[in-house]
């Protein structure tokens, strides 16, 4: 089954990435290039400069959640090296995709050098990864229950069998969506406090953290997502910017849907979500201020992260000519 399933999920990655590419092309054909780069070169310097620092604060959210799993394993390293190992971690994982898989690959590589072994840094990997489903359902709980409207910017490209043939959500419908979302964390959390045996779902068994870990984890899920979304945010200009809430509403939308459906990077699935969920956004406009977000996002961390796995690389392979032991932790 396991074989199978890593099969069909490239697969499924490919093939969502050439439909969004084939909608996105569909939606924004009539952008033309001199269109977009006078979109890019609209953007105030203010702009370029509050969406590169939204983009360190989330990077610094996202190594927060490491030295938190870390916490929960009982391990305390120096917080610089797992700044650096989450840096270079999320930078590898939101280009390739599957963020769990090659997120734990990155940490093993370097938390294996500090004795880290592989079933902690699993555990770690997965820790990281409900600290950011934890963000996604607080802030789309809290979207839809009190902006109930904001799902149906994009419900029409769910398919037909989720949608029953229907072309929207009810407000009605929305809130108790976005209730479910906010029960789910609060279950969460509860079963931190009150020390529940792990919930086993046939062979995947969630493991509940200790009280203080799971509140941290509440507390940066959210706002992970809230500074992601800044990113977009200050990249588009007043004039086009719908505010703060719905470009968060949107973006939590947009990235959820690009994480299942496993294209590399959420290519095309990001975009087309986002365009279609505002269509009375200046379409140029807000595709330069999507570029902004991949280039600070993803682009700029993931050359970064070459460079630095490049050098660490150097580092141990000198360690070992030397005679140094390469497994002991340094």
């Amino acid at each position: 089954m396991r074989k199978w399933l890593e099969f069909v999920w490239p697969v499924v990655g490919v093939a969502a990435l050439a439909y969004a590419t084939y909608l996105l092309f569909k939606q924004l054909h009539h952008v033309s290039f001199h269109k977009l780069a006078a979109s890019l070169a609209a953007i105030p310097a203010g702009g370029w400069a509050m969406a590169a620092l939204a983009t360190i604060v989330t990077f610094a959210l996202l190594a927060a959640a490491d030295l938190v799993a870390l916490e929960h394993i009982g391990r305390k390293l120096p917080p610089a090296f797992v700044g650096a190992v989450a840096f270079v971690t999320y930078a590898i994982s939101h280009n390739v995709g599957a963020t769990v898989i090659t997120g734990g690959l990155v940490r093993l590589r370097a938390y294996g050098t500090r004795g880290v072994g592989a079933a902690e840094v699993g555990l770690v990997a997965t820790l990281c990864a409900a600290t950011y489903v934890l963000g996604v359902l607080s802030v789309g709980g809290a979207i839809l229950v009190l902006a109930p409207d904001m799902v149906n910017r994009a419900f029409d490209l769910l398919p037909l069998w989720l949608t029953h043939g229907a072309t929207q959500l009810s407000a009605g419908g929305s809130r108790i969506a976005g209730l479910a979302c906010l029960g789910a964390v609060a279950l969460y959390m509860g079963a931190a406090l009150l020390h529940l045996p792990p919930l086993r779902i046939g062979s995947f068994e969630i493991v509940y953290p200790r009280p203080w870990v799971a509140l941290q984890q509440v507390v940066l899920g959210p706002l992970q997502v809230v500074g992601a979304a800044a990113i977009v945010h200050f990249a588009l200009p007043h004039p086009f910017n719908p505010g703060f809430p719905a470009m968060l509403g949107v973006f939590a939308i947009a990235y959820s849907a690009a994480l299942l459906s496993h294209a590399p990077g959420g290519v095309g699935v990001f975009e087309i979500v986002f365009v279609k969920a505002l269509p009375e956004v200046n379409q140029s406009a807000l595709l330069a201020a999507l570029i902004v977000f991949r280039l600070f996002y993803f682009l700029v961390p993931l050359a970064i992260s070459i460079v630095a796995v490049a050098l660490f690389e150097r580092a141990r392979v000198a360690s070992m000519l030397r005679g140094d032991d390469a497994g002991a932790p340094t």
